[in-house]
């Protein structure tokens, strides 16, 4: 049945059982006598299929006669699927935007599942992709800083190496070199050599061991 809206409410002469009829509505209101003819001919506006179940209800039947895998959704599960902004259902030739149909005031889209997934499956790789690139970027960046870290370290201790170089080898104290392990020191005067094995220096140091120890590096302030 096609059934013609307008503004004011059309009385039926008898009463229309809606429940067992597929129904295109279609709303005149917006119309005049010179541009019915063209609305009614050109345009697919202001229509509004009611109870099309007959055609609904066939549509995943006969794409899978043509061995075609779709599924008719609701746009409210388009839009909250994984890849929206990427949809892949079903288009018009040369259309940049999904088909949408539309029953009883709710709209669907067909969607084809196995692309689908396969899209899914897709942006999950690009993103595992970009993830590891933003990984090995970091890890660079942190190797980077090490390195810089290490090189300030280098010259500074160089330069204290050259300072000791030139300074009296009586004011050294095995306290001020870079080998003591201060947090074994007892305040009892002795200092402990971490390297006092292979340098051959008693393990509790004398402090002022370090006035003759060929192996002295003057710890960074």
């Amino acid at each position: 049945m096609i059934e013609f809206t307008f503004k004011d409410k059309v009385k039926h002469k008898q009463v229309i059982d809606y429940n067992n009829l597929t129904c295109l509505e279609i709303n005149l209101s917006n119309q005049t006598l010179e541009s019915l003819e063209d609305f009614l001919l050109t345009t697919e506006d202001d229509r509004k299929w009611i109870n099309n179940e007959t055609y609904f209800n066939s549509i995943e039947e006969r794409y899978a006669k043509a061995n075609k895998k779709v599924r008719v959704v609701e746009v409210s599960e388009c839009d909250i699927c994984p890849i929206s902004n990427n949809c892949c259902g079903v288009r018009k030739k040369d259309a940049s935007s999904p088909l949408t149909l539309k029953n009883n005031d709710r709209q669907y889209r067909i969607c084809k599942p196995d692309e689908k997934e396969l899209r899914i499956k897709n942006e999950e790789e690009d993103e595992r992709q970009a993830t590891l690139i933003r990984r090995r970027k970091e890890e660079q960046k942190q190797k980077e800083y090490l390195r810089r870290q290490q090189t300030k370290c280098e010259q500074r201790q160089h330069i204290l190496d050259e300072q000791e170089s030139s300074q009296d080898s009586s004011e050294r104290s095995c306290f001020d070199c870079t080998t003591n392990l201060s947090w074994l020191n007892r305040n009892d005067g002795i200092a402990h050599c971490g390297a006092f094995k292979s340098m051959g220096v008693p393990q509790n140091t004398p402090p002022s061991y370090a006035q003759t120890c060929k192996n002295f590096k003057r710890k960074a302030k």
